[in-house]
């Protein structure tokens, strides 16, 4: 339990400071994609910690979209529509 929670810190730690939020959203995860898999392993489906982890990393990844204005940019929630040109 020690490295795992270790493991997590330190994902949280890079999450938290500005110029490596990105890189700790991603970190982040792939540890709760970690915890989603061992929870299908053991055929817990919709389990409460399941869903724990699928909320946290959606709110992970909200959190960050909210705040960066690049990561708005790789994840638009609408495009723009060109007119025909000419």
């Amino acid at each position: 339990m020690v490295p795992l929670g270790l493991t997590m810190l330190v994902c949280a730690i890079t999450y938290a400071l500005p110029p490596t939020a990105f890189i700790g959203a991603i970190l982040v995860t792939g540890v709760l994609g970690g915890a989603i898999l061992t929870h299908l392993r053991l055929l817990e489906f919709g389990s409460l910690a399941e869903i724990a982890c699928v909320l946290l990393g959606i709110f992970a990844w909200a959190g960050l979209w909210l705040t960066d204005f690049r990561v708005r940019a790789l994840m638009p929630l609408r495009t723009e529509k060109r007119g025909a040109e000419g």
